[in-house]
């Protein structure tokens, strides 16, 4: 399914989710995407709080080029990238109003869980 949260959500937005689309257009409290399982949780304003801790797969979209994310050890830096799959998320980001358009930086982890998760930072 998707939610969009027209606005700010608190703590632990998409927390232990399963799957789904979770687009939130304002900011988010601590810990987006904690302990999410799958799916995807967009958030389109900073500051970003220790995003995806203790996920084991999923990714968390982070939108504010001017906001970074806080550091979380259990995470490392990928490099920067421009795929496919973000362009298409951005195209559809861009028909709810949400301006969302690569290139973005990745950062995977958490490597105290599975370590396949993602957490996508626009650059």
């Amino acid at each position: 399914g998707e939610l969009i949260i027209d606005g700010d959500a608190g703590d632990h937005a998409g927390y232990q989710m399963r799957g789904g689309f979770v687009v939130v257009t304002g900011k988010a409290g601590a810990c987006p995407g904690y302990r999410m399982i799958a799916g995807t949780v967009v958030i389109a304003q900073g500051p970003y709080d220790h995003p995806g801790l203790e996920m084991r797969r999923g990714t968390v979209v982070l939108l504010d080029t001017a906001k970074p994310t806080s550091g979380n050890a259990a995470f490392a830096e990928e490099g920067t990238f421009e795929l496919t799959a973000m362009r298409l998320v951005s195209k559809h980001l861009r028909t709810l109003g949400v301006d969302a358009q690569p290139p973005y930086r990745l950062l995977t982890g958490d490597r105290l869980e599975l370590n396949k998760g993602e957490v996508w930072q626009r650059i």
